[in-house]
């Protein structure tokens, strides 16, 4: 019926009016009691809700007494960082917690809804004017003049829908959260550095920071192509555009830029360690991310196929319309002149490539290519894999040949028919000719272990894999938890 989702956790109520909690709970904050509630709130480490009876019951940490509710009847609650407001039946606002800014001080008067922010609040009123309080800082509490139809409070900015569907923001801008695109919203939700918004027509928008695929929302495909990168994942939408969502710091907090793909029409792309290329449809070549080696420069020229490798080194290559290979930046692939005569495909991976020729046969060049280039079973081949020490390769009847390092049974390719191939890191995985996914190698943290269902493409990262599924929605496996979502401390 309704979730939340606060600092650590999340909370949500079920059709039977139970609440159920996940997340982080050292403090309890997940911890739902038992009984039926109308509506849940989740704050930083403390939740509460609103019993069937019109009460308000919180849980979760107890500091400065945010979880202390008053007694009385309420009609909606909104726990913020360290206090909560509620709406009471008579529609005044009380707040409880800590006071340190004035959050718990509302103003007198009627409301219809409020919305309790990190450290500071605003109240919708019966004459759909908002008013805030609490800490000003950033000017939080600046609310537009107007009529809205309802509001929402982040971290240090505020937004709401306008009586006319379109939305407005204030308080902090750090990374553009309080700057919304135009057109009509039914819904708006304020978060940390972003915010997130539903248009008319259903779909989800986001703005503002998009250093861990915040602003990027899953829903935004359909998706018709997938590329996964270091950490991070690329898709190519069915309206031409380019998606992505993961990781966009490094340990360091260091905004390399690779999840903000350029505007424009593309027909394909590839995504590397920290950066991604994608060709247009006149066959240039646009990149964006890192571009301390020159990786993200790519030549000029017409391209109908890219490549760059997800592992240590930046390579990126591409092949010409005349079937030749050129590779740029200063990594290993563009020291080493790639073979001369021309590909029908190639595939990029950590210091070396390999490529799929007119007869079928296939070349690899690189950094120690020379353990790439022996195949332990013959062709014809039709499509060349890289991984990071073994390749694998799509024979043209259907059947996959894999070789080099076989220490985790990456090179142990399962019996056909196959129609496509992915090489990760120690894994690798292939889309059978009935749609479904099989993976071998490497299986510790899942990468390996695909869900069930039908699929149209599939990729194999470092320690994860991700693949479309057949109503376009993207899917991934494994330790999604530190290579896709940006959490790279564990």
């Amino acid at each position: 019926m309704a979730v939340s989702a606060g600092g650590l956790h999340s909370c949500g109520v079920r059709v039977d009016a139970t609440v159920e909690c996940w997340g982080w709970n050292e403090y309890g904050g997940a911890d739902a009691p038992a009984g039926e509630f109308t509506a849940v709130s989740t704050g930083s480490i403390h939740s509460c809700g609103v019993r069937g009876d019109a009460t308000i019951e919180c849980w979760g940490w107890n500091g400065d007494g945010r979880a202390d509710a008053p007694a009385g009847e309420f009609t909606s609650v909104s726990a913020g960082g360290d206090y909560s407001c509620g709406l009471r039946v008579d529609a005044t606002i009380e707040c409880w917690g800590n006071n340190d800014d004035g959050e718990t001080r509302a103003p007198a008067g009627e409301f219809t809804s409020v919305a309790a922010g990190d450290s500071h609040a605003c109240g919708l009123r019966v004459d759909a004017t908002i008013d805030c309080w609490g800490d000003h800082y950033g000017g939080r509490l600046r609310a537009p003049a107007g009529e809205f139809t309802s509001i929402s409070a982040g971290y240090a900015h505020s937004c709401g829908v306008r009586v006319d569907a379109t939305v407005d923001c204030w308080g902090q801008d750090e990374y553009f959260e309080t700057s919304p695109p135009a057109g009509e919203f039914t819904a708006v939700a304020a978060g940390g550095g972003h915010s997130c918004g539903v248009r008319v027509d259903a779909t989800v928008d986001c703005w503002g920071d998009d250093g861990y695929g915040e602003s990027d929302p899953p829903g935004s495909g359909p998706f018709v192509a997938l590329s996964v990168g270091f950490g991070y994942a690329c898709g190519l939408r069915a309206d031409a555009t380019i998606g992505c969502v993961g990781a966009g710091r490094s340990s360091h907090e260091i905004d390399w830029g690779n999840l903000r793909p350029p505007p424009g029409e593309f027909v394909a792309v590839s995504v590397g360690e920290l950066h991604g290329c994608a060709l247009r449809p006149g066959g240039s070549i646009a990149c964006w991310g890192d571009d301390y080696y020159g990786q993200s420069d790519p030549p000029g020229g017409s391209f109908v196929e890219l490549s760059l490798s997800t592992g240590v080194t930046p390579d990126s290559c591409a092949l010409r319309r005349d079937g030749s290979v050129t590779c740029w930046g200063d990594a290993v692939l563009a020291r080493f002149s790639p073979p001369e005569g021309a590909f029908t495909t190639i595939s990029v991976s950590s210091a070396v490539a390999c490529g799929v020729r007119p007869d079928a046969t296939i070349e690899c060049w690189g950094h120690g290519s020379h353990l790439y280039n022996d195949p332990l079973s013959g062709g014809p081949f039709t499509a060349v894999s890289a991984g990071l020490q073994h390749v694998c390769a799509l024979r043209t009847n259907a059947t996959i040949a894999c070789w080099g390092d076989p220490r985790y049974g990456q090179t142990d390719a399962p019996a056909g028919p196959f129609t496509a191939i992915s090489t990760g890191l120690r894994h690798s995985c292939a889309l059978r000719t009935d749609a479904t996914v099989a993976c071998w190698g490497e299986n510790e943290v899942g990468q390996a272990d695909p869900p069930a269902g039908t699929y149209i493409a599939v990729t194999a990262g470092l320690r994860h894999s991700c693949a479309l599924r057949s109503d376009h929605t993207v899917t991934c496996w494994g330790n999604i938890a530190t290579d896709l979502r940006g959490n790279n401390d564990t």
